[in-house]
């Protein structure tokens, strides 16, 4: 799976002002409870019976928890990532994000090409059709025969 960006969770915690532990695991996306990926930051509001058993599927994340919930974390999921305990998860997890893209490096600049947005970095194939008043954005890849379209 492709980095997005790469923050240690010390560096997100001092950039952000969040309350995070000290910790060098080095992040490189956000994801959903149900699409946990290793290196991600994750958020939940509350630990239902559904939510634990979805965070066990998490590990080497950062976990942004409800502090009045932390008596019900299991052990398991407490020592396969770094658990951040706070007041308002979401809040946090913004937080978090806006430093996040706040310090994002684009690898491209976006040029119109006939009409159509598109990123410097965007890797191409010769054949493809992109319509006018479409968006390529930066480190897209698309292949050979694909045709972009705007409108329905």
């Amino acid at each position: 799976m492709k980095e997005l960006f790469t923050f240690t969770v010390s560096e997100l915690g001092s950039l952000s002002g969040e309350p995070l532990p000290e910790s060098g695991l080095e992040l490189t996306r956000a994801a959903t409870l149900r699409n946990a990926h290793p290196s991600s930051i994750i958020f939940a509001t509350a630990l239902s019976t559904e939510r634990l058993q979805l965070l066990t599927r998490a590990h080497d994340c950062l976990l942004l928890l409800p502090t009045a919930e932390a008596d019900s974390l299991p052990a398991t999921i407490r020592s396969a990532n770094v658990i951040a305990w706070v007041a308002n998860p979401r809040l946090s997890y913004a937080r978090i994000m806006n430093v996040v893209a706040a310090n994002l490096v684009r690898p491209g600049r976006l040029e119109c090409r006939g009409g159509a947005w598109i990123s410097t970095d965007a890797d191409i194939a010769d054949d493809v059709l992109i319509e006018p008043g479409a968006f390529i954005d930066h480190s897209v890849s698309i292949c050979s025969g694909t045709r972009i379209s705007t409108g329905p």
